[in-house]
């Protein structure tokens, strides 16, 4: 894993029992150089991200690298664990040192992640996406004015990042904007669509929209 002494960190815990209360104080005490946050389930873990991109942002942090991560807890899915322990590889030990070679050598790769979980769900005939949030994804587009001829996006979430491509993307979208258009709870897309599954693939396309490749390992 990761030096707890080599980066900063970000934190976001959601909600207030005596369990999200401990977390915070174990990332206290296990962090020099930490950003804390207490916050209420307004859109999952991408909505704690998007909160804490914002800080990150207002802090501006000297940062060549973000990772966006979180405890990817699906009790849901049946490979639930598989899919945690494939997406936290990038960052194992074993494979941090390739994450940062990949970025140091291809300077058109934006993002960094598990290969097993780059996906993509366009449909170049008819202009759509394979998901319930098909008609979310094509509005959040339009509205934020993104466009990409590279849909591919990850899956659960978990990746490295440059991060000037947070920057550049975020220097006029609002964030908070954006969260506050977001589900409160643990919302889930089996049956309808929602603005936070449309977010976890527009997330990725912060890079393809800027020109940068998902590249996965």
């Amino acid at each position: 894993m990761l030096g707890v002494d080599t980066c900063d960190y970000f934190v976001n815990v959601q909600g207030n029992t005596e369990e999200h209360r401990l977390l915070l104080k174990t990332a206290k005490e296990k962090f020099k150089s930490r950003y804390l946050l207490t916050t209420p389930n307004q859109g999952r873990d991408i909505g704690a991200k998007l909160l804490l991109i914002d800080l990150l942002l207002h802090l501006d942090l000297p940062s060549e690298y973000t990772l966006i991560i979180h405890d990817k807890n699906s009790p849901h899915l049946g490979d639930g664990n598989y899919w945690r322990e494939e997406l936290f590889k990038i960052i194992d030990n074993s494979y941090v040192k390739t994450v940062f070679d990949t970025f140091a050598n291809n300077s058109s790769v934006g993002i960094v992640c598990s290969k097993k979980y780059i996906q993509n769900e366009y449909n170049s005939a008819d202009r759509s996406f394979s998901c319930n949030s098909n008609e979310q994804i094509k509005e959040l587009l339009k509205k934020h004015k993104i466009t990409t001829t590279d849909y591919n996006f990850v899956a659960g979430n978990i990746f490295w990042i440059r991060t000037g491509l947070l920057r550049e993307f975020f220097s006029f979208r609002s964030i908070l904007d954006i969260r506050a258009q977001l589900e409160s709870g643990n919302a889930l897309d089996f049956n309808k669509g929602t603005y936070i599954h449309s977010w976890e693939r527009i997330m990725s396309w912060i890079a393809t929209s800027q020109g940068y490749t998902i590249y996965g390992i």
